[in-house]
């Protein structure tokens, strides 16, 4: 029989970041990520498997089923942070405020097609029809954040804590 299933993808992604001592107490940190991904994937059911969706008594026309899936994905990811770090007798005081975006869009398409002449004739030109219509999802995401925290110790047993959000 002329069964197959197959799938593939092919992925890029990218990565960037920076470091940047303004004294020695001040640092700045950048990053920056973007990821794409695109898959693609096939499911071949000869006409003359027993797994076929159509029945052999419904005339035999719709023998044989191609399901065909492709889907894409984007998302990028952004942060920035100022770190303030001073040590000085038995005091250590920590700040930082930081800053955080993010996107990510998808999408995915899916159809079965039915009703192929032999194992040998799989493309969807070959097809008798489309069976249902094609589904189509899409989605998207979006988040922004920012943040502020503060610590100071003494003599390395008492510690203080400060955290905000926005």
């Amino acid at each position: 029989l002329g069964n197959y299933t197959w799938s593939a993808y092919d992925e890029v992604s990218n990565n960037l970041s920076l470091n940047w001592y303004l004294t020695d107490y001040w640092t700045v940190r950048g990053q920056f990520s973007v990821n794409r991904k695109y898959s693609n994937g096939e499911r071949f059911i000869d006409p003359l498997s027993s797994k076929t969706t159509a029945s052999p008594r419904d005339g035999g026309h719709n023998l044989g089923d191609l399901y065909v899936d492709n889907g894409n994905n984007l998302s990028w990811n952004a942060n920035a942070a100022l770190y303030y770090t001073r040590s000085f007798n038995k005091h250590n005081l920590n700040l930082s405020v930081a800053w955080e975006a993010s996107s990510g869009s998808s999408d995915a398409t899916s159809a079965h097609y039915r009703g192929f002449p032999n194992g040998q004739f799989h493309s969807p030109n070959y097809a008798a029809e489309i069976y249902e219509k094609p589904s189509r999802t899409e989605g998207t995401s979006r988040m922004v954040s920012t943040w502020a925290t503060g610590n100071y110790t003494w003599n390395d047993i008492y510690l203080a804590v400060f955290f905000r959000s926005f």
